[in-house]
């Protein structure tokens, strides 16, 4: 019996089988974005020419190791010139460099600072505003012991045209704070070994500067961003 015509799953259009694969891709692991393809030659035809579903993969997927650039490199490929969300990414060089070319299709950007080298190239791409579509920017700092902001730069004016939510630690809002904003959370620094004396005054001090920055701003969220002594 010929399985190719018996099964409808197998002869469904390929416009529909485009959408189905479009649908799936938000519960499917990374191994199985890719296993679907092999179900039959035309399945692996349509999955590989639906840019939307490599879309999906994107958002789906999580960029915190150096062996994800592979991956990464694959599904920005296939999800041709479309709009991007990055989640849980970590900048190591080898990510940033597959990046390069496609910063301007990012509008969400999910990062995670580990240490010096994936502030340095955060503030590095901001700085240039390669992502000039981005409308949301989410920053977590794991520990901030040992990193150095002295050498950063604020952005320039007119940096980031589109960014219209920021979640930001309170010691870096000051270095990226733009106009633009109209939602803005900021939040604590975990790990991070505070000098208490003086730090309220100084912390109120630096929120206050950048909500003159935003003015349009609104809504506002605090979280603990202020130590208990």
């Amino acid at each position: 019996m010929d399985h190719q015509r018996t099964s409808p799953a197998l002869s469904l259009p390929p416009e529909i089988l485009s959408v189905v694969f479009t649908f799936s891709s938000h519960s499917l692991t990374r191994l199985n974005s890719l296993q679907l393809g092999h179900v039959c030659r035309q399945w692996r035809q349509v999955l590989l020419a639906s840019s939307q579903y490599w879309q999906q993969v994107v958002s789906s997927s999580k960029f915190s190791r150096e062996t994800d650039v592979s991956f990464l490199e694959l599904i920005l490929h296939r999800s041709s010139s479309r709009h991007i969300k990055l989640h849980h990414t970590r900048l190591f060089p080898s990510i940033t460099t597959i990046l390069a070319p496609n910063w301007h299709r990012v509008v969400f950007l999910d990062v995670e600072i580990l240490n010096q080298d994936h502030l340095r190239s955060l503030h590095a791409v901001l700085q240039r505003s390669q992502p000039s579509n981005l409308h949301e920017l989410l920053i977590a700092f794991h520990s901030i012991d040992g990193l150095s902001l002295s050498d950063l730069a604020p952005l320039p004016h007119g940096a980031l045209p589109s960014l219209l939510r920021l979640r930001s630690p309170i010691i870096y809002l000051p270095y990226i704070v733009v106009s633009s904003l109209r939602h803005l959370d900021v939040s604590g620094t975990a790990g991070y070994r505070f000098d208490h004396h003086g730090f309220r005054t100084r912390t109120l001090s630096t929120l206050f500067d950048c909500l003159d920055i935003c003015t349009e701003l609104e809504t506002l969220s605090i979280g603990s961003m202020i130590p208990i002594s």
